[in-house]
């Protein structure tokens, strides 16, 4: 619970942005993912609660209740793990497990 950096915080807004277009944007994916525009892959993810509404601790609580990847359900709560879209890890692991290789990215 302690602030450490307080003016060096960011918003809720800022750190979507810098987990999704600004990270697509670093790997030179900007045109086809990152945002849900037409023409681009549909990767999103439904989640519990709003993180732009909850309070900043409870950010930390909030459940992805399902990921979508390139417009296809990928993975529900309380479905049963299969395998990265890539086809090398399972689903249980964090998707960034995945080698550099793989087109999921997070």
């Amino acid at each position: 619970g302690q602030v450490i950096g307080a003016a060096q915080r960011v918003s809720a807004a800022q750190a979507l942005r810098a987990l999704t277009y600004n990270g697509a944007y670093q790997n030179f994916e900007e045109a086809e993912r990152g945002s849900l525009e037409v023409g681009k892959f549909a990767d999103l993810a439904v989640l519990s609660d709003n993180p732009l509404t909850v309070p900043a601790m409870a950010i930390k609580d909030i459940q992805v209740l399902e990921t979508v990847f390139e417009g296809k359900p990928w993975r529900r709560v309380g479905g049963r793990p299969g395998a990265c879209p890539c086809g090398r890890i399972p689903l249980h692991l964090p998707v960034n497990s995945c080698d550099s290789a793989c087109r999921l990215r997070v």
